[in-house]
Parts: structure tokens; C-alpha cells; sequence
């Protein structure tokens, strides 16, 4: 009876977990396609108030207009090689939550991941981590030019690349490097931290993949390497 009633428990927290888990992709995709319609809707009204200060000779402001539409534009197009829309969110929601920490997040995409063989949460699991253990370790540098995130996502022949990358304390790191894979380990002496980076590594295995970290330039680079041929394990 107690074995019936542990197991009754485990199904229940993993019923909830996948709800809350599709909650929170339905709200990343919610936010993309508002995204989207926003900048679509914006589109005639920029083009419309550029034409106007041209006209009365405001050069210099419709310049400095234009620059800042493409800067607002260019966090929907660093994206935009995606083929998933939850995967789009959830790049765009970091981006946003980096912003409001005075943290830059930027990707550089050149692979869509249309064929990627991780199924899409576990996808979303891998660069979600990844993201939020850099932006961790970022909050802890007060120099602004150094408060930045780095997110390339590509691929070669065999293998399917994700390489996120940020400034950090390289001498801390390097003690604990051995160890950060660990599932419960973390440097931050918080309840319920210590189990991304060791989630991020049993999917990536699932897959016969592999992550390793480097060090170049006082940049701590945690790299994904997936095969593009994967068998699921």
C-alpha cells in the first residue's frame, strides 16, 4: 500500500511539473507571436513619422529615430533563423529579463534547428539553463561592458553547436570545475540551486552528446555538442 501510494505521488508531481512546464511554453510562444504583431503593427507608423521629419528637414533626428527602430527591431532578428516558435519565446524572454538586470544578451544564430534531435522542451531545457547559470554569474560584475551574455547556436557536418559564453570569476571557476556537473552542487548558498547544469548534461547524454567548459580571454564558455545522427539512449 505505501508502494501504491509513492508511486500515486511521483506520477501526481510529474503531472503537475509538465503542466506547469506547458504553462510556461504557452506563454513564451504567447509572447513571440505579440512580439511579432507589435513590430508588424509599428512598421507603417516608423516608416510614416520618418518620411514626416524628413520632410521638415530634421535629418539628424530621423537619423537618430531610425537608429533606435533598428535597435528595438534587431532583438526580434537575432531569432528569427529559429524554426521553433517556444524556443524563439524563450530566447526572447531572457533577452527581456537580461534588460531589466541591465545584463546584453546576444545571439548569434546560424542553424535553425529544424532537425535537432532533443525533443522541443528538453531543446528549451539545454539553452534555458545555460542561460540562466551565465546571467547568474554576470550579476556579479559591476563593470557594464562585461555584464553580457553570448548565445551562438550552429552547425557543422556532424554536430549540432550551442556555445554560451560570459565574463565570470575565472579563478572560482577553475576550483570548482571539476564538480559543476554535479546534480545538488552550486556556488550560491541557495535552497533548490545546483540542478541546471547537471540537467543540462543528462539531455545533452540522452542524446550520445557531450558538454565541456573552456576558458579563452577571461570568458567562461560552456559548449554543447550534440550528434546530428543521435541515437536516443
Amino acid at each position: 500500500m505505501f508502494i501504491f501510494f509513492m508511486i500515486r505521488g511521483i506520477f501526481l508531481q510529474n503531472l503537475r511539473d509538465a503542466e506547469d512546464y506547458l504553462e510556461e511554453q504557452y506563454e513564451e510562444v504567447g509572447k513571440y507571436i505579440h512580439f511579432i504583431q507589435r513590430h508588424n503593427h509599428d512598421h507603417m507608423h516608423h516608416l510614416i513619422t520618418i518620411k514626416q521629419m524628413l520632410e521638415k528637414g530634421y535629418s539628424k533626428e530621423s537619423y537618430q529615430y531610425l537608429s533606435d527602430v533598428l535597435n528595438d527591431s534587431a532583438q526580434i532578428s537575432d531569432i528569427l533563423p529559429l524554426h521553433s516558435v517556444a524556443i524563439s519565446g524563450l530566447l526572447l524572454s531572457y533577452k527581456d529579463k537580461g534588460l531589466k538586470e541591465n545584463i546584453h544578451i546576444q545571439y548569434k544564430i546560424s542553424d535553425s534547428l529544424r532537425g535537432f534531435p532533443c525533443k522541443l522542451f528538453e531543446t528549451n531545457r539545454i539553452l534555458g539553463n545555460l542561460i540562466t547559470n551565465a546571467l547568474d554569474a554576470v550579476k556579479e560584475i559591476d563593470e557594464l561592458p562585461k555584464r553580457a551574455v553570448y548565445v551562438h547556436i550552429n552547425a557543422t557536418e556532424n554536430y549540432y553547436r550551442i556555445d554560451v559564453s560570459n565574463f565570470g570569476d575565472i579563478e572560482r571557476f577553475s576550483e570548482v570545475i571539476e564538480r559543476i556537473f554535479e546534480e545538488g552542487f552550486s556556488t550560491k548558498d541557495k535552497v533548490g540551486r545546483g540542478y541546471g547544469l547537471h540537467i543540462v548534461k543528462s539531455v545533452v547524454e540522452k542524446y550520445n552528446g557531450f558538454i565541456f567548459t573552456e576558458i579563452i580571454d577571461r570568458m567562461i564558455i560552456f559548449k554543447v555538442r550534440i550528434p546530428k545522427e543521435a541515437d536516443y539512449v
